[in-house]
C-alpha cells in the first residue's frame, strides 16, 4: 500500500510539474517555434540542453522543496539565497508571475474574440472573471485540475503534429536553421530560465505531496523528461509540417484546424482550458505573495491584481509573450548556477 500511495505521490508531482511547463505559450506552438523551432537541426540540440536543464533543476529544486519544507515561493528563494537576497528573488519573481498573467489573460481574451466574435474587452473581462472565480476556489483545487489537464493537452498536442491533414498540404520537410551563431544555445537557456522562476512559485504549493526525498527526485526527474520528450516531438511535428510557425500567435492551433473542424475545436478548447488555468496558477501565487507581504487575504490581493491586469492584457498576446518572456528568461538562468550546483 505504501509503495502504491508513493507510486501516486510521484505522478501528481510529476504531472502538476508538466502543467508548469506546458503553459500559454508551449500549447499554441508559439513558444516551441520561437526557441527551439526556427532554428532548424540546431532547435534539436537546444531541446538536448534544455531537457538536461530542466532535470537538474527539476531534480534539486523539488529536493530543497522537500528538505525545507518549503510551502511558498518565497519559502525556496529564502531557503536558496539568504533572507535579503531570497527577498529581492522573490519580488523578482512576482512581477514575473503578474506579467505572465497579463500575457496570457491577453491570449485567452484574443482567443474568445476570435472564436466566438464577441468585443475584446468583453472578452478580457470574462477571462478575469473566471480566474477571480478560480482564486476562491484556491490553488489546490487548481493543481488537481492541471495534474489531470496536463497529460491529456500533450496527447491533443501530440495528435496535432502527428496527424495528416490540410495543413502539410506543401513542402514539408526539415526547417533549415534561420539564426546564425549560437543564439539557439541562448534561447534554449533562457527557456529553462522563465520556467524555472514558474516552478519555484507553482511547486512548493503542493508540498504535501512531497512526502519524501525520493518522491520529489522521482517526481521532479519525470516531470522533466516527460516535457523534453513532448518538446523533442512536438518541434519535430512542427519542422516536418509545411506552414507551420512564422508570425502565428498560435501555429499548433491553427495546424490542428487543418485536421477537421471537430479536431481544431478540440485543439482550440485546449488551448483555452491551459490558459485559464495557467492565468489563474500565477495571479494565485501572485496574490498569495503579495497578500503575505502586505497582510491581506490572497483572494483579496489576487482579485484586485487580476481586475488591473486584465486593462495591461488589452496590449496583445505574441508582443507581450516575446518580450516579459525572455526579458525575465535571464533572470530565470542567473538562478539555475546556484540551484544546480550549490549544496542545499
Amino acid at each position: 500500500m505504501k509503495a502504491l500511495s508513493d507510486f501516486r505521490h510521484v505522478v501528481k508531482v510529476a504531472c502538476v510539474y508538466l502543467s508548469g511547463v506546458i503553459g500559454a505559450g508551449f500549447v499554441t506552438g508559439r513558444e516551441v517555434y520561437v526557441y527551439f523551432g526556427k532554428f532548424g537541426a540546431n532547435g534539436y540540440i537546444g531541446i538536448a540542453v534544455a531537457s538536461v536543464l530542466f532535470i537538474l533543476t527539476a531534480v534539486r529544486l523539488l529536493a530543497v522543496i522537500e528538505k525545507y519544507d518549503c510551502r511558498s515561493m518565497s519559502d525556496v528563494t529564502e531557503a536558496m539565497f539568504g533572507r535579503r537576497a531570497g527577498k529581492f528573488v522573490c519580488m523578482a519573481n512576482a512581477l514575473f508571475l503578474y506579467c505572465m498573467y497579463i500575457v496570457i489573460s491577453a491570449g485567452a481574451g484574443e482567443l474568445i474574440c476570435s472564436l466566438t466574435g464577441t468585443r475584446r474587452v468583453t472578452s478580457m473581462l470574462a477571462v478575469s472573471g473566471v480566474c477571480i472565480f478560480f482564486l476562491f476556489i484556491g490553488f489546490g483545487g487548481i493543481a488537481a485540475v492541471c495534474s489531470v489537464a496536463a497529460p491529456i493537452t500533450a496527447v491533443i498536442m501530440l495528435a496535432a503534429v502527428i496527424l495528416p491533414g490540410k495543413a502539410e498540404s506543401g513542402t514539408a520537410g526539415p526547417v533549415a536553421a534561420s539564426e546564425g551563431g549560437f543564439l539557439w544555445a541562448v534561447m534554449a537557456a533562457v527557456y529553462v530560465g522563465y520556467n524555472v522562476l514558474v516552478l519555484i512559485s507553482v511547486m512548493p504549493r503542493i508540498k504535501n505531496d512531497i512526502k519524501n526525498q525520493k518522491t520529489a527526485r522521482l517526481g521532479g526527474a519525470s516531470g522533466a523528461i516527460m516535457v523534453s520528450c513532448l518538446l523533442f516531438a512536438v518541434n519535430y511535428g512542427m519542422n516536418m509540417t509545411a506552414g507551420i510557425g512564422g508570425d502565428s500567435d498560435m501555429p499548433l492551433a491553427e495546424a490542428a484546424a487543418g485536421r477537421g473542424e471537430v479536431f481544431g475545436a478540440v485543439m482550440y478548447g485546449a488551448v483555452l482550458v491551459t490558459m485559464i488555468l495557467s492565468a489563474s496558477a500565477n495571479i494565485s501565487n501572485c496574490g498569495e505573495l503579495i497578500g503575505r507581504h502586505i497582510n491581506i487575504k490572497e483572494r483579496t490581493a489576487g482579485t484586485v491584481l487580476a481586475a488591473v491586469g486584465g486593462l495591461f492584457s488589452l496590449a496583445g498576446f505574441g508582443p507581450l509573450m516575446d518580450i516579459f518572456y525572455t526579458f525575465f528568461g535571464f533572470l530565470g538562468v542567473i538562478l539555475i548556477f546556484p540551484l544546480v550546483f550549490t549544496k542545499k
